[in-house]
């Protein structure tokens, strides 16, 4: 202890040591609590800066569609800084500061997709949007409409089968119609005067033989005459005249015999070219038959093996559509056995053919004989003085002959199968096209049919641009920059096949998915107009108008099929749109007993004139009368009217007196019938919404975008018609969804050893502590 005593400033120097480390380490506490909370005012300040940007949002975007978005980039980017800035540094009356912050740098940063253009982007912001009011749009009428229609593929399924059923018997049925004509051929040929034609044949040869003995006697009795008697030259000469009339008349008939046997060769060829014929048809039929059996089977244990998994309601209609199948099974059976009838009456014919060959082969070599013997007899009387010249038959003329009788049958026989073709195109075409749904064409027919011009009724046209004009289509967001997103265009429904496949696969995601679907669909309803669109508010309190909407009339047309053309768009909606009513339709049509037996008397009566052709006739009556009944339908639907789902007695309003009345001649097709108001009803409206839901898609949100940059431009330039507008004056692409800052700010430190901080930065008038700032903020 002397060392404390004896020497000065010893407490002094020891408090030194205690002190000196104590304040460097008070004070490094002190910087590093400086350091974070100058974290947090800085990330304070980056987000106020970012949230202020933010707030500053395209209002016209805000007020037509309720999306947010910064779409004026120099705005932005100009202003961040200022409130950056602002929200770091001291007030000028604040006297002290603590932190002293500086601004070292800043930087806007580009978040890759963070925009209006993005589908993603843009249907999270629709759904936020929609979520709220949806359900009330909604209500229950849709979702029943939609809880409805989910049973129908499989019905839809066998409706088709049955369709495909009744086109292999109408398939069969020409057949049997050629087959008909055939036996007409037949009957021209008249069996029984050919047996008469070969009986003459046989007499004339008998004929001519028995005379030809008499000449061969009179030629031996010739050489037997004594000249030495008296009476000898009178005996030659009688027997030379005797036989030189036999010779005449033998030339006669065998000039004769071989006009016939040319002609009963005709008969032959023609006839064995006729059965060769019939032969084949029948070998096809008995084929098709058998293949039309087994699919009927594989129907009947297809429809089983559905109605096991089917609803109550669904098991009826099936059980109902078996009876139909088999039915129709029991009307080929029937068939067949007209066909059995037929191969009956052949086989008696193939038989007599056979019997021809043999007498035919027999008058080939009788001839063949006999011409030999005629020749000897003419050459001996040229020997004798006496000029008889003869025509033997040759080959080459019996060939010409041939041939033209070959031409005139071919030419028979082709015209009757002509005749019968144009027949079975004529009643095929329309099964064709409402087979393929062809909304144009079968409209046509019904038009041609009823002589009403349903078509131009129907082609609503839109109120606002008839197109997008190229340079502003090819200027989409969309097409600059689609292959940026990650995400691909699924889900997308193929209108070539059946909706009802759609619906089904809807049902099956019951999910946040289809919840979000459903959003948008109501978003898409509300904020775009269609068809049968009136101007009106929007569910934002604006007018729907074409100064609003720059296809007003066919927006939802367009975010189906996306076609610049907006009458395009609007016709394939209509035909997918019949093409579903016809499905529905035919679906009662072949459950109304009384329909189905109308359409069997009047094919009937027709098949009368057309042996055969019954199912082909009964569909196409069926078809025709089906194809008005829609086309009706849309009549109304394109009218702005609902129409009910499922057609009933009292609904079905092509009724039974207007098709008689049709079939007779008259012209009036319609007998007006009260609706029952309590049957389920969709309008044009509902059938877009449902065809959207079942068809969405980002391929579908990235034309909402389109729509939205088309519609925009349009109230921004405020043309005199929206053709006028030549350019897009607003880009989706260019709508900020998000915003990114970057920001470097120095700290100024008070005790922390500068040479052990790692972020201190020392330049000529900076020098402190680097803070670093990086974030993003977005709706």
């Amino acid at each position: 202890m002397n060392i404390f005593y004896n020497n000065k400033g010893a407490i002094t120097v020891f408090l030194v040591l205690l002190l000196v480390p104590s304040i460097v380490i008070v004070g490094a506490f002190i910087d590093f609590s400086r350091y974070h909370t100058a974290q947090q005012i800085v990330n304070g300040a980056g987000e106020l800066a970012l949230d202020s940007v933010l707030a500053n949002y395209n209002s016209t975007l805000k007020k037509y569609y309720g999306l947010f978005a910064i779409s004026n980039k120099e705005y932005f980017e100009g202003t961040i800084n200022e409130y950056f800035i602002e929200n770091l540094t001291v007030k000028a009356n604040e006297f002290y500061s603590p932190f002293n912050l500086t601004p070292y740098s800043y930087e806007i940063l580009n978040i890759d997709n963070a925009n209006l253009a993005n589908p993603l982007a843009l249907k999270k912001q629709i759904v936020e949007h929609s979520k709220y009011k949806a359900p009330l749009e909604y209500g229950k009428d849709f979702l029943n409409t939609l809880n409805t229609l989910k049973d129908l593929p499989t019905e839809v399924t066998i409706y088709n089968n049955e369709l495909e059923l009744n086109e292999k018997l109408a398939s069969l049925s020409l057949k049997y119609q050629t087959l008909y004509a055939l036996m007409k051929v037949n009957d021209s040929f008249k069996i029984a005067s050919i047996n008469d034609f070969i009986n003459e044949i046989n007499d004339e040869f008998k004929t001519i033989a028995a005379k030809i003995n008499t000449v061969n006697y009179l030629q031996t009795k010739l050489k037997k005459i004594d000249f030495e008697q008296e009476n000898a030259l009178e005996l030659q000469e009688t027997y030379q005249n005797r036989i030189t009339e036999h010779l005449i008349d033998i030339k006669s008939l065998a000039s004769k015999l071989i006009t016939k046997r040319e002609k009963l060769q005709e008969y032959y060829l023609n006839y064995q070219r006729y059965l060769d014929e019939i032969s084949t048809i029948c070998e096809q039929i008995t084929r098709d038959y058998e293949n039309i059996k087994i699919y009927v089977e594989v129907l009947k244990n297809e429809i089983q093996q559905l109605s096991q998994n089917c609803e109550k309601q669904t098991k009826i209609e099936l059980h109902k559509l078996e009876r139909r199948v088999t039915r129709n099974f029991g009307s080929l059976i029937n068939k067949q056995f007209n066909f059995k009838i037929v191969s009956d009456y052949i086989k008696p014919n193939q038989t007599i053919l056979t019997t021809y060959k043999s007498k035919l082969q027999a008058i080939r070599f009788d001839t063949f004989y006999n011409d030999k013997q005629l020749t000897y007899s003419l050459e001996y009387l040229k020997k004798l003085g006496i000029n008889a010249n003869t025509t033997i038959y040759s080959d080459s003329k019996y060939n010409s002959i041939s041939t033209v009788a070959k031409t005139q049958y071919y030419k028979y026989y082709s015209a009757s199968k002509t005749e019968v073709k144009e027949l079975y195109d004529k009643l095929h075409s329309m099964y064709k096209d409402v087979a393929e749904k062809n909304e144009e064409r079968a409209l046509k027919k019904a038009q041609e049919l009823f002589k009403k011009a349903i078509k131009e009724k129907l082609c609503n046209s839109p109120k606002g641009a008839k197109e997008i004009p190229q340079g502003i289509f090819n200027s989409f967001s969309s097409n600059t920059n689609i292959s940026n997103y990650q995400t691909k265009y699924n889900n997308e429904i193929d209108f070539s096949k059946s909706i009802f496949g759609s619906i089904s696969s809807l049902f099956q995601d019951i999910s946040y998915n289809l919840r979000d679907n459903l959003y948008v669909n109501n978003y898409i309803k509300t904020m775009f107009t269609c068809a049968t669109s009136k101007i009106g508010e929007s569910c934002l309190n604006y007018s729907l108008s074409p100064k609003t909407n720059y296809l007003f009339g066919s927006e939802q047309e367009y975010l189906l099929f996306g076609n610049r053309n907006a009458m395009s768009n609007v016709l394939l909606s209509k035909s997918l749109i019949y093409s579903f009513r016809f499905v529905l339709n035919y679906k009662y049509a072949l459950s109304n007993n009384n329909l189905l037996k109308l359409v069997k008397e009047i094919a009937t009566v027709s098949a009368a004139f057309i042996p055969f052709s019954l199912p082909l006739i009964e569909t196409t009556i069926l078809t025709a009368i089906v194809a008005t009944e829609t086309a009706l339908d849309l009549e109304d639907l394109m009218s702005g009217k609902e129409v009910v789902v499922f057609k009933t007695d009292q609904t079905w309003r092509l009724s039974i007196n207007a098709i008689k009345r049709f079939f007779e001649g008259k012209s009036k097709v319609l007998n007006g019938k009260k609706i029952n108001t309590s049957d389920l009803k969709m309008s044009y409206q509902d059938y877009l919404s449902l065809l959207l839901l079942v068809s969405h898609s980002d391929k579908q949100v990235t034309r909402i975008s389109n729509l939205i940059e088309l519609n925009i431009s349009n109230i921004l330039s405020k043309p005199q018609k929206p053709q006028d507008l030549k350019e897009l004056s607003f880009k989706t692409i260019n709508a900020k969804t998000a915003i990114k800052l970057k920001a470097e700010v120095i700290l100024n430190l008070i005790f922390l050893p500068i040479p052990f901080v790692s972020n201190y930065v020392n330049s000529p008038n900076i020098k402190g502590l680097k803070i670093k700032y990086n974030s993003y903020r977005g709706y």
